[in-house]
């Protein structure tokens, strides 16, 4: 039954959700200049603003402020936790 729903489940949802980060994080990445916002980071990682900004408040993705109090992340910090989180397939 080809293009039919129950086709999905023959996908890995590792490796869909792997291509999905990899799609936005290029998108987001190679036209953006300066800091992520939060909505930025929270499209790269297919999250809701409020995640992001528990993963800011949190530690565990590094960030700074602005002088209004947004949350700003930079590229290489952004890179870094979407590497040290990103799922590999398995072979």
């Amino acid at each position: 039954m080809c293009g039919n729903y129950s086709d999905v489940s023959l996908i890995s949802t590792d490796v869909v959700v792997d291509y999905r980060l990899r799609t936005w994080f290029d998108v987001v990445m190679n036209h953006t200049s300066g800091p992520l916002t939060t909505g930025q980071v929270a499209a790269i990682f297919g999250v809701t603003l409020t995640t992001a900004k528990r993963w800011a408040e949190k530690g565990d993705l590094p960030s700074f402020r602005t002088p209004g109090g947004h949350y700003r992340f930079r590229p290489e910090d952004v890179k870094a936790f979407k590497d040290s989180t990103t799922k590999t397939p398995a072979a």
